[in-house]
């Protein structure tokens, strides 16, 4: 019996050596192409709508700033070469490539590219510790890594000031991102989680598929950017914006909706939401299917009242 238990443990002991880890990872590089399904135009060459904040988590005051963002501001020629910020950055993300230690030859980090300008993201997986609150805040901002089971779970601080969506949706310095890289063979999945206590009530969340393109990587396309006067009437200091109170609902009109559902907020995510949603769509339709009120007869006049101004000398009647 003591020889049996001997001989069980010396082979319990040399599986364990040969076995791969418990906590398998994935080489996540590659070339990947974003799938698109009913978020096709939002995600694609149209782009989000100016008015469409359905599925964002606004505050009053990310409420405020998107109503009054004009998408002219691109034409003002600092802004004509600005980057994408990472928390818009992974909508269509096309090259992942392996970062290695010159001397060890160890994975230290992920390179993500080649979008608008040929811009690129480091992801470091080396445990480095994240840079201290004062520090600069840059478009891609600071993204660390860390495997859980197949999972890459990527950290991502020190952005500045950027969107969510191509339709002026901000997230502010204070906003911190975390994704969840997922690799199914060729599929990719990632979810995206971004919480910023200056314009958001609660974290957004949203997911993005890819797929694995096998064909080998092309050279890098950098976009070469002139910056010129695209509107040169404007005034020196002049920023396009729109006005306090400004009401975008063309967006809302051309897809049924009342304005009102198009504006956002938490309490819009959740299913407790849907019995004001019908109501605001069945007052919505009723008001557009009512008749149109008949003019108004001028009031009669009574007895004593002073008599109708003659017409003009060269007017008809």
């Amino acid at each position: 019996m003591v020889r049996s238990k001997i001989v069980g443990i010396a082979l319990l002991l040399g599986m364990t050596a040969i076995a791969p880890p418990a906590f398998a990872q994935f080489d996540l590089s590659g070339q990947w192409q974003r799938r698109n399904g009913e978020d096709a135009r939002a995600l694609g060459g149209e782009g989000t709508h100016i008015g469409d904040y359905t599925g964002m988590p606004l505050n009053q005051a990310g409420r405020i700033r998107a109503e009054t963002w004009d998408a002219s501001v691109w034409s003002e020629k600092e802004r004509q070469a600005e980057p994408h910020g990472s928390q818009y950055y992974m909508v269509g993300v096309g090259r992942i490539m392996q970062v290695l230690n010159p001397v060890t030859k160890e994975l230290v980090a992920y390179s993500m590219c080649c979008q608008f300008a040929g811009e690129e993201r480091i992801v470091w997986l080396d445990g480095r510790p994240h840079p201290p609150a004062w520090a600069e805040r840059t478009w891609q901002g600071f993204s660390t890594g860390k495997w859980n089971g197949n999972v890459l779970t990527v950290t991502t601080t020190h952005m500045k000031t950027s969107m969510v969506n191509r339709n002026g949706t901000p997230v502010s310095v204070k906003s911190v991102m975390t994704e969840h890289f997922i690799r199914h063979g060729d599929h990719l999945s990632v979810v995206q989680i971004v919480e910023d206590l200056a314009y958001f009530d609660e974290p957004l969340i949203r997911t993005l598929d890819f797929i694995r393109n096998p064909n080998p990587p092309g050279a890098l396309n950098r976009a070469l950017l002139e910056i010129i006067d695209e509107i040169p009437d404007w005034p020196k200091g002049y920023v396009p914006s729109y006005a306090l109170g400004t009401k975008h609902a063309d967006w809302a009109e051309s897809v049924g909706l009342p304005w009102e559902a198009s504006r956002g907020g938490k309490e819009t995510l959740y299913p407790d939401y849907l019995p004001t949603l019908k109501k605001l769509v069945s007052d919505y339709q009723a008001s557009k299917a009512a008749p149109p009120r008949p003019a108004q007869p001028p009031p009669a006049r009574g007895r004593g009242a002073a008599p109708a101004p003659a017409p003009a000398p060269g007017r008809g009647r």
